[in-house]
């Protein structure tokens, strides 16, 4: 079992970003490619309250509603399939005192959720009892309602924190110019009071709270904003100055009708004022936006999608402004193929380097680590200036891929090290240690020339009474151009690997499997040179630790150079001219094709 692994996930989205950051496999190190995209969630904001009486000598003001949460964030794994957007309604305004005003709707991303913002208060000097108090949102609670000279209703807290509430409704007990309802409390900050000791600010008055910038569109905007409280006295009495909505938020009402959001930004509606009273609307909240952005060109559909937006960056966004439910679809798309990252830092220590896919990781530094190589899904890739000489070996998953192709010279297996597994290497290889195919037992191709030099052995194994099971029942190396024996090579037979069924006594033991009706070792599309220079060696226990010259005596091994490829040959009845192989009993015949 592999020790914990440290998992590092890189940026592959563009298929070709570059990294130099120098890792350490101490420990085990995991490096694996995502697709990493970025969002923006805007909330719905809350609809601001209604305003007027059954009093005409009677002046009210009502609360903005609150600005929609605003969340950003990034996804750096995501997956190929669909995620859900779904973009927040923004909350309707109240159109009078007695009815209460809307929540924001929440936008969605995949699992993640901007909430709505709170509703504002109505304003009415009949009381509580009719009138709608304002209600709470996750980050901008809505404003509170003056409700008379002395009765006022307070602003809703943002759940998400004390500081983004509504403010409240205040009063001063008299008919003063300042009295207003409160703003609502902003993504980024609270509402401002409806009330303040003196004039001298009054555009301070009723102010919304303000929202969240983003720059995900390639613009800075601010979103989520709270909406202004509206003011409670007609323009012939006073100033005129209601509460400011702030960053999408809308205008409290001066003896008016509070001013819609803007859409798309998810602030508050602007909170209603009234002279004498006459009923007036609290402004509607703004849609909420879902924005995604990733780099390089487009990979996903969904949304309105913008390519290439940002020069430097070269990002691709896709902007959701309609409100309902939709999908960022990206289940076309294949991460191997898109994803692709250029290591140009050294890797050093004394732990395994595994890379767990998807997409392409190039290695272009002289690395040092000395641990396994493992290829576990993908490709790892040699650049031209990369190497891993310093390995104790590499390990390749079933469909997995090495690729060496543009190593000056092919790829070179140094003694005492191993190459094991399935999967593909592309490019020449040149092996001076252990070279054992297949995931026991599997095929390992070799797309390139492969090359076995002086001392090396390959280590072949059997699993079942069959010779029709290449690639499941025993292994397999496929090599698409030149199979080459420069020196004497090894093939080590095991026929007793875990959970094999090969047994001396199974009937399939008493016929002859020869020449190209035995096991072919190497499927071979290319020339073959040196077969003379191989041998056979290893055991002949089967599955119940019974050696094969126990069990059926004169039996043998060997060897066939066939026109595609080697073969392991049986013979049940020995000829004259084999000899036993020293020490294990196992008999080979080194036959070359006439």
């Amino acid at each position: 079992m592999l020790p914990a692994q440290n998992v590092i996930t890189l940026n592959g989205t563009s298929g070709s970003n570059a990294i130099s950051t120098a890792y350490s496999t101490n420990g085990g190190l995991t490096l694996d490619l995502g697709f990493s995209v970025q969002y923006l969630l805007v909330g719905g904001g809350g609809g601001g309250g209604g305003a007027g009486g059954v009093h005409s000598f009677s002046f009210f003001s009502a609360g903005g509603g609150g600005g929609g949460q605003v969340l950003q964030g990034t996804i750096s794994k995501a997956s190929g399939s669909s995620y859900t957007v779904n973009v927040g309604a923004g909350g309707a305004g109240s159109t009078s005192y007695t009815v209460a005003s809307g929540l924001g709707g929440e936008s969605q991303f995949g699992v993640v959720t901007a909430q709505g913002g709170g509703a504002g208060a109505t304003g009415d000097v009949s009381g509580l009892s009719d009138s709608k108090p304002a209600t709470a949102g996750f980050t901008g609670g809505g404003g509170g309602g003056h409700l008379s000279d002395e009765a006022l209703q307070k602003g809703a807290t943002g759940t998400g924190g004390a500081n983004h509430r509504g403010a409240d409704g205040l009063s001063n007990g008299s008919f003063s110019n300042n009295q207003r309802g409160g703003g609502g409390g902003g993504a980024g900050g609270p509402g401002q009071p409806g009330f303040i000791t003196s004039d001298a600010n009054g555009a301070e008055h009723a102010k919304g709270g303000i929202g969240i910038s983003s720059s995900i569109t390639g613009s800075t905007i601010a979103y989520g904003g709270g909406g202004g409280g509206g003011k409670r006295v007609p323009v012939a009495l006073g100033s005129n100055i209601a509460g400011a909505g702030m960053d999408g938020g809308g205008n409290g009402g001066a003896d008016a009708a509070g001013s819609n959001a803007v859409a798309n930004r998810g602030g508050g509606g602007g909170g209603a004022g009234s002279a004498s009273g006459v009923t007036k609307k609290g402004g509607d909240g703004g849609s909420g936006l879902v924005v995604v952005r990733y780099q390089g060109t487009r990979a996903a559909t969904g949304g309105s999608v913008t390519v290439d937006f940002d020069s430097a960056g070269a990002y691709t966004l896709h902007t959701f402004s309609t409100v309902g439910t939709s999908a960022f679809d990206l289940s076309g798309v294949n991460m191997n193929q898109r994803l692709g990252v250029v290591h140009n830092g050294i890797i050093s220590g004394s732990g395994d380097l595994s890379f767990a896919g998807p997409g392409r990781l190039t290695l272009n530094a002289a690395n040092t680590y000395s641990g396994v190589t493992r290829v576990n899904a993908g490709t790892l890739a040699l650049g031209s200036s990369g190497s891993i000489g310093s390995s104790s070996g590499v390990s390749i998953a079933n469909g997995a891929n090495f690729n060496v192709s543009t190593v000056t010279g092919g790829f070179t297996l140094g003694s005492n090290k191993t190459l094991s597994g399935g999967g593909t290497i592309a490019g020449d290889v040149t092996i001076s240690g252990t070279h054992s195919p297949g995931f026991s037992p599997g095929i390992q191709t070799i797309d390139g020339d492969l090359a076995y030099t002086v001392g090396s052995n390959v280590v072949w194994e059997l699993i079942d009474n069959t010779v029709s099971g290449r690639g499941t029942d025993y292994d397999g190396v496929d090599v698409s151009g030149n199979l080459t024996f420069t020196g004497s090579t090894t093939i080590t037979l095991d026929f007793a690997l875990l959970g094999s069924l090969a047994d001396w006594t199974n009937a399939f033991w008493n016929s002859d499997y020869t020449e190209t009706n035995g096991w072919k070792i190497f499927d071979v599309n290319g020339a073959i040179t040196g077969f003379e220079n191989l041998t056979l060696a290893g055991s002949t226990i089967d599955k119940d630790g019974t050696s094969l010259t126990d069990e059926r005596s004169g039996a043998s091994f060997s060897l066939f150079e066939g026109a595609d490829g080697v073969y392991l040959n049986y013979a049940a009845v020995p000829e004259p001219s084999v000899a036993l192989l020293g020490g294990i009993g196992l008999l080979a015949l080194l036959c070359r094709r006439r």
